[in-house]
């Protein structure tokens, strides 16, 4: 028999569809929010198999007491000689009819085990590279595979099954643990997505790996199925690969674009912020001050007074460069004492201010000439201004 699980729906709840090339067979659902209860208790949650009508074939059972003893023993499989996880009593409609579960006999050595009405079912898993493959044994011999590829969209898993001809009556418990398997390894509790895709390599190491035979469906199934289904697992392999090299092409696009972008802003700011200021002389500080409504006197041989009604300011010429930048630092250490529990300032190169509640303090140093300023505080705004006009 030839199969196909496909999850039909990851937001808000799990489904599958479970179908063959007559049409779709069975449905499942598991459980989706992420519950974070004591002792593994949010497991208690039933995995749910219908038939093509409604009708339940199979649901579980989930021993809280059972699985918590067992995973309390760390590394019990090195003395006991196995270690059982995942433990759910699969329920028919007569009862308890088997159940699901992995075990750990050594290290490297774990495998998942299908327990149905007396009978005994295997399976080792193996990752390839974009599958991964389970190989089930009854009695020595391969009966089935299941194929998962690894590259996903939103979400949705897709499982195939190939199962012998003379098991087909396994078939509704292997299409069921497929429902398991992906609850337990691929469930994805709570989260919705949409758009998203994944693109997955792995592999395996574990001595198991035997187990899995690449010419096992080619043995069983002949070439011509073989080769279609290499064909369909590549083609959605492929699919979902060119979406995601898509979606990485415009983010690609989008996040240098967003690069050049600052950088070209930064660039423009650093310009900005570290050009070459130009000093302005005696007259030139004169008619820039008076166009805005300030009176200009000379204070000193070497210092402008520029001020109104409510402040004033100052215009310092120094002899040289370096005198005017010691006597910046020597004002903006004064301004730096002024501070208080609540201030804000700002400290570049060649400028240094200061707002308090009660005073902004400004000195601004181009070459050998400095602003400077100590004006009450709701005036800052206006001291800004004139700093612009001189554009220090």
């Amino acid at each position: 028999m030839i199969a196909k699980v496909t999850q039909t729906q990851a937001n808000g709840k799990n489904c599958f569809e479970i179908s063959t090339s007559t049409g779709v067979l069975f449905y499942a659902q598991t459980s989706w929010m992420n519950i974070n209860l004591p002792f593994d208790a949010q497991n208690i949650r039933e995995l749910v198999f219908t038939d093509c009508n409604g009708e339940v074939v199979y649901t579980t059972s989930y021993s809280v007491i059972e699985n918590t003893l067992e995973r309390a023993l760390p590394f019990k499989y090195l003395y006991a000689g196995e270690q059982r996880f995942g433990q759910y009593s699969v329920i028919g409609k007569n009862g308890i009819e088997g159940s699901f579960y992995s075990r750990q006999d050594g290290f490297f050595d774990k495998k998942y085990c299908i327990e149905k009405n007396g009978r005994f079912v295997l399976g080792y898993s193996i990752s390839k590279g974009s599958f991964e493959a389970i190989s089930f044994y009854e009695g020595g011999r391969q009966i089935a595979q299941i194929t998962k590829p690894l590259n996903v969209e939103d979400n949705l898993d897709v499982y195939f099954i190939h199962l012998s001809a003379d098991r087909d009556e396994l078939f509704p418990i292997i299409a069921f643990f497929c429902v398991y398997f992906d609850y337990q390894k691929y469930n994805r509790a709570g989260e919705i997505v949409a758009k998203k895709t994944e693109v997955n390599l792995r592999y395996t190491l574990d001595k198991n790996n035997k187990f899995y035979n690449p010419d096992w469906i080619k043995n069983e199934f002949g070439k011509a199925e073989a080769d279609r289904f290499k064909s369909e697992l590549k083609a959605h392999n492929q699919r979902v690969s060119n979406k995601f090299r898509k979606k990485l092409k415009i983010f690609a696009i989008v996040y240098f674009s967003l690069l050049a972008f600052f950088l070209l802003l930064f660039g423009i700011l650093c310009i900005w912020f570290f050009q070459p200021k130009t000093p302005v002389d005696a007259a030139e500080f004169t008619d820039r001050l008076e166009s805005l409504g300030y009176q200009v006197e000379s204070y000193s041989e070497d210092t402008l007074r520029a001020y109104n009604k409510n402040f004033e300011l100052f215009f310092h010429i120094s002899d040289t460069e370096e005198e005017a930048e010691e006597l910046y630092n020597s004002i903006k250490e004064d301004f730096e004492d002024k501070k208080t529990e609540k201030c804000s300032y700002s400290s570049w190169p060649d400028s240094y201010q200061l707002k308090t509640n009660n005073a902004f303090y400004l000195v601004c140093c181009v070459e050998n000439t400095l602003l400077i300023a100590e004006v009450p505080a709701e005036y800052a705004d206006e001291v800004k201004d004139i700093r612009d006009a001189i554009e220090y």
